[in-house]
């Protein structure tokens, strides 16, 4: 039950190399980029997948991360409920989830996830 569950959420993250992806910010580690057409939103709640493309003198193992991120609008929360993470080749080398009701929300105050909350949190 539980890989059958994986299975369904990792077929709805879109190609981590592909071009629906929507810059929303940038620093000294990585590119932010969110597939708008991921959004879905219930109440104050919204979901998004995000993926973060490292920069070239990163010394983290991976090239490319994507998440399906929870955010709660109202109290500014957010979670991961799905990780992947990607080599420079585009393989597959690391990759967990949780169930929607296991992800646990934090804070935050700045940086790249205030940029991802307004542009998936904004109310126009």
């Amino acid at each position: 039950m539980i890989a059958a569950m994986l299975l369904a959420v990792l077929a709805q993250v879109p190609d981590p190399f592909g071009d629906r992806w929507q810059l929303v910010s940038e620093d000294s580690d990585a590119s932010y980029a969110i597939d708008p057409a991921t959004i879905t939103r219930e109440g104050d709640r919204a979901t998004v997948v995000i993926r973060a493309r490292v920069t070239s003198d990163s010394a983290l193992p991976f090239q490319i991360a994507v998440t399906r991120t929870h955010f709660d609008c109202a109290q500014q929360l957010t979670g991961i409920q799905a990780a992947q993470a990607y080599d420079a080749a585009g393989t597959q080398i690391r990759a967990m989830e949780v169930s929607p009701d296991q992800v646990r929300l934090g804070a935050f105050s700045d940086g790249p996830t205030l940029a991802i909350f307004a542009a998936v949190c904004r109310t126009d």
